[in-house]
């Protein structure tokens, strides 16, 4: 799997943004919008439909996690203050 930095010609395909975990469609030709410091992975077709579902449930799966490990921050801080 070949490393791509924003601003190179890419050929068609999805690329997958590490900083933000995004997918981005690009067709021949087009150049990689980010910054040169930016990592892209090119992803083939079969890479795409397996990654896409995956993303997608690691994001909602960590999404709820979060909010209760923010919440249950919150309640410690507030009861140390009580305390």
């Amino acid at each position: 799997m070949r490393i791509y930095h924003g601003g190179e010609l890419a050929k068609r395909s999805y690329y997958l943004n590490v900083k933000k975990w995004e997918l981005i469609p690009l067709e021949d030709g087009s150049i990689i919008e980010g910054e040169p410091k930016q990592i892209f992975f090119r992803l083939s077709l079969i890479e795409t439909l397996f990654s896409a579902p995956l993303l997608g449930a690691v994001y909602v799966i960590f999404l709820p996690i979060a909010g209760f490990v923010v919440l249950a921050k919150v309640l410690c801080t507030r009861m140390r203050k009580w305390l």
